[in-house]
């Protein structure tokens, strides 16, 4: 009776009993021992959640890999049991939420050293001067201002590339951004490498200009070429790290307008080779018109998948801050850049003949202040960077702290640690979780 009466179990009472339920008990406690140990050699260097995570393990009702919260809450019981209630639901330290003060530091600290190479190269080297701006001060100060926005929105591009390595999640980004990126990035390289490259195409342009040579420069080729290299890179980790059922693909309507653009380019390039000689550059600029026109149209829409696939999720986790950052001071050097020179040159048609530089530097910085406005302002409140769980599912619930031990009946001291082997070795029921 007294032996059902202290957990129900089937052992008698008697000195045999009590033998084999502290034997089982013992081994039971020895064996949440090791995996407290194993635990507490991955739970960090810090000594203090090492002990957390030993003492839990070892008194605790389960292993630590079962729990998958932070903590939970220990219910006091009176009498001798108490301290061990408390010890079995004992909770590890909470740990830190996740903050971007890293990611802005790495942005501030790689828009500095783009900033200095832009000043190395154009200013000090005089890489790529424009001969075109009045007097040596001028051009390589827009020199340096090329160069320091090439290498910020190239540095741009590496940090989403890193963090999908690392996290080996795509869950935060979205694929019709990578596809109208491609399309537009492919357009643009073609588009800067004919207007700096050739010869005819410039004395062309500046026939039709009014003698005004395009403000292309070997950066910004430089650029669209690089860009075209990482946007593929980030498409193929897409590609292999995407979950199915997770992870959607490509759009329908992105499908299409993919197929549009690329048929598009195809048929004004044969309708041109078909009609004029190769060597009539003349007759190519209505092509060069409809690239630069694609990639500002590509940078129209490219942003607003991701803004929606961010809205959806409500978080900007998976979606690069330094990456954002970055690609806003790229866009803040490259409008300096076009502003100078039509200063400079006292001719503002620079700003209208050149559109396509003009207008991807403005919309990316309207796009990147909105994806600064998502991380610090609407979403904040959901967490760091995670909000709603970064769209995957929540976090199963804490294991509930064990029932406390019945006080021992007085002179019922053997029954009571009977009692607790008994529990320690699975015999008591389980609880419902």
């Amino acid at each position: 009776m007294l032996a059902a009466r202290h957990g129900g179990a089937t052992a008698s009472a008697g000195p045999a009993g009590r033998a084999v339920s502290c034997v089982s008990g013992a081994a039971a406690l020895l064996r949440r021992c090791r995996r407290g140990c194993a635990a507490a050699a991955r739970a960090g260097p810090s000594p203090a959640s090492r002990a957390a995570v030993a003492v839990r393990a070892a008194l605790g009702g389960r292993s630590p890999a079962s729990r998958s919260g932070s903590g939970s809450s220990s219910t006091s019981s009176p009498g001798r049991s108490g301290s061990l209630a408390g010890a079995a639901s004992f909770a590890a330290p909470p740990s830190a939420p996740a903050d971007s003060s890293g990611e802005e530091a790495a942005a501030l600290a790689a828009l500095a050293a783009s900033i200095a190479l832009g000043a190395l190269l154009g200013g000090v080297a005089g890489v790529g001067l424009d001969p075109a701006l009045p007097g040596d001060g001028v051009q390589r100060l827009s020199a340096a201002l090329g160069w320091s926005y090439f290498a910020c929105w190239t540095a741009s591009f590496w940090p989403q590339i890193i963090e999908n390595h690392r996290t080996r999640d795509v869950s935060g980004l979205s694929p019709d951004y990578l596809l109208y990126s491609l399309l537009g990035f492919v357009c643009y390289s073609a588009y800067t490498a004919a207007l700096y490259f050739s010869d005819d195409v410039r004395a062309s342009y500046a026939a039709i200009h009014g003698g005004a040579a395009p403000d292309v420069s070997v950066a910004d080729f430089a650029f669209a070429a690089h860009a075209v290299a990482a946007t593929l890179a980030v498409s193929a980790q897409y590609a292999w790290m995407r979950v199915p059922g997770q992870d959607r693909g490509v759009s329908p309507i992105a499908a299409a307008v993919g197929v549009a653009v690329a048929a598009a380019c195809a048929g004004s390039a044969g309708h041109i080779s078909a009609t004029c000689d190769a060597a009539d550059c003349a007759a190519w600029l209505p092509m060069l018109v409809l690239l630069g026109g694609t990639k500002v149209l590509m940078t129209c829409i490219k942003y607003t998948p991701q803004v929606l696939h961010n809205h959806a999720r409500r978080s900007t986790e998976g979606w690069n801050l330094t990456n954002v950052l970055l690609d806003l001071g790229g866009g803040t050097l490259s409008l300096a850049q076009v502003l100078l020179d039509a200063v400079a040159r006292h001719d503002m048609s620079l700003i209208t003949g050149s559109p396509a530089k003009l207008w991807i530097a403005a919309l990316s910085i309207g796009y990147d202040l909105i994806f600064v406005a998502q991380h610090y302002v609407l979403y904040a409140g959901d967490g760091a960077r995670g909000g709603k769980h970064g769209g995957k599912a929540a976090p199963a619930k804490a294991a509930p702290a064990p029932a406390p031990l019945a006080a021992a009946p007085r002179g019922g001291a053997a029954l009571a640690f009977a009692q607790v082997g008994r529990r320690w070795a699975g015999a008591a029921p389980k609880e419902k979780l």
